[in-house]
Formats: structure tokens, C-alpha cells, sequence
């Protein structure tokens, strides 16, 4: 019965340290990312809001530049979606309809290929405007923040 308590106390300080170790580990490049990459990456967002900022890239890198930290933007958004109200510039029907009525040539272009890739049509629920309004951000975030090292 010692050994058992024993052995139970020495698996249970193991699995404890070994989390803690992993999120020493994933703050430290947490860290590591934000002091080697942040500016870089707020760099080229602001160059993106400059050189596109009629399109959806430059809708996404604008609202990236408005959070507190980009990084979290782009993992907060691609982790919950438009809507869980991240966007601010996206959560009211008249402005998703307004964001869908400027893109929808990069929306349709988006969706097309979208479409391509999976081989299957979208199955849009809702309102289709908001719907594509926010497939077309999330999906345009997403690129962005691969490109982007995020």
C-alpha cells in the first residue's frame, strides 16, 4: 500500500512538472516570437493597409493594427470565427452586407477557389451576405497569418 501511495505521489508531481514544463515551453516561444517577429509582422501589415486598402487583405491587417496584439488577432479569430464579435467592424448585418457589396468581385474570387480546392460546394447558413462577409475575412486572416509565420 506505501509503494502504491508512493509511486501514485511520484506519477502525479511527474505529469504536474512535465505540464508545467510545456507551458514554460510554449511562453517562451510565445516570447521568442513576439520580440523576433512582432515588429516584422507589424511592418507588414501596416504595408499591406497602404498598398491594398480597398481589399480584404487590407480590411484584415487594418483590424490585426487595431487589436492589442496582432499575434492574438489572428489566433483569436482563426481559433473563433467572425462571429464571436472580434471583428468590430463586421458584427452588424448592415455592415456585413456593406463589406459584401464592396468585395464581392474578392469574395466570389475567394469562394471559386475555395470551392476548387475541396471539390464541394459551400453550404452557406444564414444570412448570405454576413455569411460570405465572414467566410471571406476568416479565410483571407487565415492566408494572411500563414504568410505572415503566425
Amino acid at each position: 500500500m506505501r509503494k502504491q501511495c508512493w509511486l501514485r505521489s511520484f506519477l502525479l508531481a511527474l505529469y504536474f512538472y512535465h505540464k508545467s514544463a510545456v507551458r514554460l515551453d510554449y511562453q517562451l516561444s510565445q516570447s521568442n516570437m513576439d520580440t523576433k517577429t512582432k515588429s516584422h509582422i507589424t511592418k507588414t501589415l501596416k504595408a499591406i493597409v497602404l498598398d491594398e486598402p480597398n481589399s480584404i487583405r487590407g480590411a484584415v491587417a487594418q483590424e490585426a493594427l487595431d487589436y492589442h496584439d496582432p499575434v492574438e488577432f489572428f489566433n483569436d479569430l482563426l481559433s473563433h470565427g467572425c462571429v464571436s464579435g472580434i471583428v468590430s467592424s463586421l458584427i452588424y448585418y448592415k455592415d456585413t452586407h456593406a463589406f459584401f457589396d464592396v468585395h464581392y468581385e474578392e469574395i466570389e474570387d475567394l469562394r471559386v477557389e475555395y470551392v476548387e480546392s475541396i471539390g464541394e460546394s459551400l453550404m452557406v447558413k444564414g444570412d448570405m451576405k454576413n455569411w460570405f462577409a465572414w467566410f471571406s475575412f476568416e479565410e483571407t486572416a487565415r492566408s494572411l497569418s500563414c504568410e505572415l509565420g503566425i
